[in-house]
């Protein structure tokens, strides 16, 4: 006997997810290849951008360069380059490291031998990678420049520190190569105060400017943008009236704090990034002027200004930074305090729902075992009396179980009146069939009747119709206040006036017991001052309660009666 293995089942369906999954896998691999095309194209436009900023920032400095001074006084390659590592992840820096190399090399032929500005180019690189690294080291990750901290740790340790260090390598190798005025303290303090007030104004307004491109957010409104550009216009305006006035005016000293109002403007409305752009656009027009000796600057020549410009400019940009930061910190402080008060209100407001709906419910309930017990174990009972009555009358008087059925029958109508008591407390019909002001008269009847407790009861409006849910709460807060003096209070007396409008409901309940502490009492966390609070909030209206240790206690509510102003059924809870 021979054996056979069984055919595969489906064999076309099995074909299919074969040539199903690899259809998979190549659009996997085509998704995959788009991607890393993408990544590509990204990663070149960025080499690109960089190095076109960093060729268009050495021409900048080398334009603003005095002829006898080594440096510039605002040298921005360095900044652009430290700017673009704080905004790149540490894989790409390599690349753009790459990518300013020949933008350096492209304008620094036409200024010293290869050499020199390669080796420039060297401590130009370190300078950057070292800022760039000690500055996300204190940060604890990647820096923004959206808060004081940020910007303080910016300020002490970002834009100096590494600045300082590399000073030393780049004014020896400007000895060595013999550019220069051959003054190394002269070459290393000019280099320090160039790089670190470049730093300080160009690095947080380029990292902000990228933020807002990068941001798939940008709902910058016209008006915001128009404020935007007058800012910058007046700050350049006032900036070009101030060195248009011979030192010898009469108003030059006045013009000086011109630019200062846009500047207080920029840190104030818009943060650290806008401030940092008005300083940037404030330090080239003064750079600019001061290289032409206008104004101010026509009565010394440009090198012995520079380093006292150079000052000038950070001392004005650090206190404006630092105020933006400040501005910035109160703004996001202010705005999510708003957004935890919304969140509250709404928790809130949820609270307040499910605690309506509760109370709704258990209302519901109550009414639900209110007609068991009144339909149900009340006629039960009553048949349940019935056959003991039967049971006795065919009983011989003598006989000793009859007193027993007697006994059981009394029992039997107390059991009855109690569950009939308890059905009115949890529903009470005369509230429904008879108002509001008989059923306040009736639970204050039951009071008179069951405790050593007198009740003073005085009512008006007995004509105006209420609607049943304002009925209800304003009978079952009276209700939980009686329950209180009689539970708690040691009362002799109780006062209670009810007072019905087509406008609103207002009860008040006094009583001469040893009152309590309301705050303790509502910090214990006990029901009922809570229920009827909330009761009274459901419907409106308002709750005050007076009391203290050994005065008594007053209670006042007040709740509005619209319902059945705008056409409500006078209806029981459903």
């Amino acid at each position: 006997m021979s054996t056979h293995a069984p055919p595969s089942p489906h064999p076309t369906h099995v074909s299919s997810s074969v040539t199903g999954a690899i259809y998979g896998f190549e659009h996997i691999d085509r998704f995959g290849d788009s991607e890393r095309a993408r990544s590509l194209a990204r990663r070149a436009t960025h080499m690109i951008l960089l190095g076109v900023a960093y060729y268009v920032g050495a021409v900048v400095g080398f334009h603003f360069q005095s002829p006898n001074v080594p440096q510039s006084v605002l040298w921005t390659p360095n900044s652009i380059l430290f700017a673009g590592l704080l905004v790149s992840p540490r894989r790409q820096w390599p690349e753009l490291i790459v990518a300013a190399f020949p933008a350096h090399l492209i304008v620094a032929w036409q200024h010293a031998a290869l050499v020199t500005m390669s080796l420039i180019f060297l401590t130009n690189v370190a300078d950057a990678v070292l800022g760039a690294v000690l500055l996300q080291y204190v940060s604890h990750g990647p820096w923004r420049p959206n808060g004081l901290r940020p910007l303080i740790l910016f300020l002490v340790v970002g834009a100096p520190v590494a600045t300082f260090l590399l000073s030393f390598a780049d004014a020896g190798i400007t000895m060595v190569r013999h550019w220069g005025s051959g003054d190394f303290w002269l070459a290393f303090s000019t280099r320090v105060r160039a790089n670190v007030l470049t730093n300080v104004i160009f690095v947080p307004a380029a990292v902000a400017l990228v933020e807002v491109v990068r941001s798939p957010r940008r709902d910058i409104s016209n008006a915001r943008w128009a404020e935007g550009v007058i800012v910058l216009v007046g700050l350049s305006v006032s900036t070009r009236i101030l060195f248009s006035h011979s030192p010898d005016s009469g108003v030059l000293a006045a013009m000086l704090y011109a630019p200062l109002p846009f500047l207080l403007w920029a840190a104030v409305r818009f943060g650290p990034g806008m401030a940092a752009g008005s300083l940037l656009l404030l330090a080239y027009v003064t750079t600019w002027s001061a290289m032409r000796g206008l104004g101010v600057f026509s009565l010394e020549a440009p090198e012995r200004i520079v380093p006292a410009l150079q000052l000038f400019l950070i001392a004005i940009a650090v206190p404006i930074l630092l105020l933006s930061g400040v501005v910035q910190e109160r703004l996001r402080a202010s705005d999510e305090l708003r957004a935890s008060q919304r969140a509250l209100e709404e928790s809130v407001e949820q609270s307040q729902a499910l605690s309506g709906r509760l109370l709704t419910a258990v209302e519901t309930e109550r009414s639900r075992i209110a007609r068991e017990l009144h339909d149900d174990v009340s006629q039960r009972l009553a048949a349940f009396s019935i056959v003991l009555s039967r049971m006795r009358q065919n009983l011989p008087a003598e006989t000793p179980v009859r007193s027993d059925i007697v006994w059981l029958q009394q029992q039997t109508a107390t059991l009855v009146d109690g569950i009939r008591h308890l059905s009115h407390e949890l529903h009470p019909n005369v509230l429904r069939h008879a108002g509001l002001i008989p059923a306040i008269r009736t639970l204050c009847s039951q009071l008179d009747s069951a405790r050593e407790i007198r009740s003073e009861v005085k009512t008006k409006g007995d004509g105006v119709r209420v609607s049943f849910d304002v009925a209800l709460c304003v009978y079952r807060v009276a209700q939980e206040a009686l329950q209180n003096v009689v539970r708690h209070s040691g009362a002799r007396l109780v006062q209670v006036s009810l007072a019905a409008t087509e406008a609103e409901i207002a009860l008040e309940i006094s009583d001469d017991g040893r009152g309590f502490d309301q705050h303790g009492a509502r910090r214990s966390g006990g029901l009922g001052l809570t229920s009827m609070d909330e009761r009274v909030r459901i419907a409106r209206g308002s709750l005050q309660l007076e009391t203290m240790p050994g005065g008594g206690t007053r209670v006042f509510v007040r709740v509005p009666n619209a319902e059945w102003q705008n056409g409500a059924s006078n209806r029981p809870p459903r």
